[in-house]
C-alpha cells in the first residue's frame, strides 16, 4: 500500500514540477517578435508622416486615392474582424448546432447579407 501512494507523490511531483521556458511556451521568440513589431507600428507611422509632411498636398487627386484605398482597408480589416468573431461565438453555441442544417444555412446567408447591407450604407453618404 504504501508503494502505491509513494508511485502517486512521484507522479505528482514529476507533474508539477517547473519546466524550461522553451517547453512551457513553443516559438517564444516569435511572440516576443510580435510583441515588437506591435509596439513599432505606430511610432514608425509618425516617422513616415513626418518625413513626408512637405511633399503632401492633401487635395491632389494622389492623396485623394491613396486615402480612400487606405480607409477601404482599414473598413475591410474591420468588417472581417466583426464576422469572425460573431460566426465563431454564434455559430458554435449548442443552441445553433442542435437546429437543422437548412435553418443553420439560412442563419449563415444572414449573417452575410447584414454585412453586406452594412457595407452598402457607404453609398448613401
Amino acid at each position: 500500500m504504501a508503494d502505491k501512494r509513494d508511485l502517486a507523490l512521484e507522479h505528482q511531483r514529476r507533474y508539477l514540477r517547473p519546466r524550461s521556458a522553451p517547453e512551457r511556451l513553443p516559438g517564444w521568440w516569435k511572440a516576443w517578435l510580435s510583441a515588437f513589431a506591435f509596439t513599432m507600428t505606430t511610432p514608425t507611422g509618425i516617422i513616415i508622416g513626418l518625413a513626408v509632411r512637405h511633399v503632401y498636398e492633401p487635395q491632389s487627386s494622389y492623396a485623394l486615392l491613396f486615402n480612400g484605398v487606405l480607409q477601404s482597408i482599414c473598413t475591410g480589416v474591420l468588417v472581417y474582424a466583426g464576422l469572425v468573431t460573431l460566426m465563431i461565438g454564434g455559430f458554435n453555441s449548442p443552441q445553433v448546432k442542435r437546429l437543422p442544417r437548412l435553418l443553420q444555412l439560412l442563419l449563415f446567408f444572414a449573417v452575410y447579407a447584414g454585412a453586406a447591407v452594412m457595407a452598402s450604407l457607404k453609398i448613401w453618404k
